[in-house]
């Protein structure tokens, strides 16, 4: 968790903030990990935006759930609240297609 809040990181990473009284993150969250499980580049990570609020106001997170795709520590995306998988399938083979 470290490296991920100094930016040290060289690889793809998913980040996914939600909350625990978030019922959109309830209900997507088994949808997003079968689409996550299909991209072995990714690292996903999970935030819980109560235990590490930090997190959240260092990628200027402000409402749930949110993912954001992260290269070298840079945002290449974010998707926020409402958005549907298939957009964020879309966007995230539009990056991976240069790797």
């Amino acid at each position: 968790m470290a490296d991920m809040a100094q930016g040290n990181t060289q690889e793809l990473q998913v980040l996914v903030f939600q909350r625990n009284d978030c019922s959109v993150c309830h209900a997507i969250e088994p949808k997003l990990k079968e689409l996550f499980s299909r991209y072995a580049l990714l690292q996903v990570k999970w935030i819980d935006v109560e235990e590490i609020p930090e997190m959240a106001g260092r990628y200027l997170v402000f409402t749930v759930p949110a993912v954001l795709l992260l290269y070298e520590g840079k945002e290449q995306f974010r998707l926020v609240r409402n958005f549907a998988l298939s957009e964020l399938e879309q966007k995230i083979n539009k990056v991976l297609q240069y790797f």
